[in-house]
């Protein structure tokens, strides 16, 4: 369901296909044609880590370039994950319950929208929880203990927050009192970042420094706010699976009750699993930026419904009653149950607007054609019309007056600016951008314009 070539305007996937092409066409990975803005050059970031790419690039190469390749291809991950998402629950559970959470987890709309978008959402969670399983599985061999860690680096390699669990296999080392397995972690940690960094800077060299100032500026523009951080990913938590918590009203006592008897559970093990949910769940509650949504929640959703069901039988073991053998299972049906009914209400929802609409490419097909390449155009989603056109162009930076934008585009070279015609698309819709345009209308001239989207040339 959702491969259907069809994709939002959302830009982080316009990156990734950027980054793509550059592999197969032999080009830097840094290589754009989004101009920065000189006040501002670190607002938008030049490359992703190649790690999605490459599995991009490796699914275009064999059939094709396109949103439908690509979604296809998405889908495949998608199984694989269910896969390794099932031995993963079957560690402590039956095969049924096992089975179940997994349908409940992969057929839920919120990840099959991952599935349908062209981000490292899946490709994460898929390397992040194949490298939990071998770590847990204390392989030791020397040709394992290698492959584990050209997994872990290619793990980093998709998102830099898998850093995280490198770090938490060594704390977790140091209270291992097995000779081996400090020697197949330290081993594996150090081939994880040797062939990140081979990846990063030399077969496919990118500005590392330039990335971590993009992801750090987040801790200079917004507060830390603990609070409102896990306010928001309580919320999220409980639309995953929207179930009459609400009704409850004592679903924070049940999450906190879940993590803190899961923690324990995992430290009596001195499971790495355990140090790298809490020290991740740490990260995203301090880092002052949760507009990303289900993205940074989602590595933590199977652990936490793990912990779930290894809980019951220690809640109900002193129970005799034939209801407590079945309470597992039902409830596991009832999660997805869950998944189902907002996956129908998924299925009924209305189309999103996005770059493959027929409006969309009849703008593309007139900036190709009617602009050369020393033009510059401003428009929201940069990175998407750098990919769709191959024309340079920029953006505004949020929180700059107008008269900074104007010095900004003036810099930049700016010759047209593009700007939606309704205010039902509010993902491409800008305030400022119209405000700026009527403050410096007599500086441009509405040169084309379709039903969704209008052009202005400057005089």
């Amino acid at each position: 369901m959702g491969s259907n070539g069809q994709h939002d305007w959302g830009d982080d996937f316009a990156q990734y296909l950027l980054q793509t092409k550059h592999l197969l066409d032999g080009q830097a990975q840094t290589s754009t044609c989004v101009i920065e803005p000189a006040s501002h050059p670190t607002v938008a970031i030049r490359a992703y880590p190649v790690g999605f790419p490459l599995l991009l690039a490796v699914a275009f190469g064999l059939f094709g370039t396109g949103i439908l390749v690509g979604q296809y291809f998405m889908s495949m991950l998608f199984l694989l994950l269910g896969l390794i998402l099932f031995n993963f629950f079957r560690r402590s559970q039956s095969n049924f319950i096992a089975i179940l959470l997994t349908l409940a987890i992969v057929y839920n709309p919120i990840l099959w929208e991952y599935k349908t978008q062209l981000l490292s959402e899946v490709p994460f969670l898929l390397f992040l929880y194949v490298c939990l399983l071998m770590i847990e599985a204390e392989i030791v061999s020397n040709r394992w203990v290698a492959l584990l860690g050209l997994a872990l680096g290619f793990l980093l390699s998709i998102r830099i927050i898998g850093c995280v669990l490198p770090i938490a296999w060594i704390v977790a080392i140091c209270f291992s009192r097995s000779r081996a397995k400090r020697k197949m972690g330290i081993f594996s940690v150090a081939i994880s970042f040797v062939f990140f960094f081979f990846l990063q800077q030399l077969l496919f060299p990118m500005d590392l420094t330039g990335l971590f100032n993009f992801y750090s500026r987040a801790t200079v523009e917004h507060n830390f706010a603990l609070t409102a951080n896990a306010n928001n990913y309580y919320e999220l938590s409980c639309l995953l699976f929207p179930l009459p918590y609400k009704a409850l009203f004592i679903p924070g006592i049940i999450v906190l009750f879940i993590l803190i008897t899961g923690f324990y559970s995992e430290f009596r093990k001195r499971s790495v699993t355990g140090f790298f949910m809490a020290m991740y769940l740490l990260v995203i509650l301090l880092y002052p930026y949760h507009g990303g949504g289900y993205r940074f929640l989602l590595p933590l959703i199977p652990w936490i419904l793990l912990s779930l069901f290894e809980l019951i039988p220690l809640l109900t073991k002193r129970l005799q009653h034939p209801i407590w053998k079945v309470f597992p299972s039902a409830l596991a049906v009832l999660f997805l149950t869950g998944s189902g009914w907002s996956s129908w209400k998924y299925m009924h929802a209305p189309t999103v607007h996005g770059p493959q609409q027929t409006t969309s490419f009849e703008l593309f097909e007139f900036l190709k054609k009617n602009t050369g390449e020393q033009d510059v155009v401003v428009f929201c989603k940069a990175r998407a019309l750098c990919y769709y056109t191959g024309r340079n162009s920029t953006y505004r930076v949020h929180g700059h007056t107008i008269e900074q934008m104007a010095a900004d585009f003036e810099k930049c070279g700016v010759t047209r600016l593009i700007l939606p015609n309704r205010w039902n698309q509010p993902e491409l819709y800008d305030p400022a951008l119209v405000h700026y345009l009527a403050t410096y209308a007599t500086r441009y001239l509405q040169e084309w314009s379709n039903s969704d989207f209008t052009c202005y040339r400057k005089k």
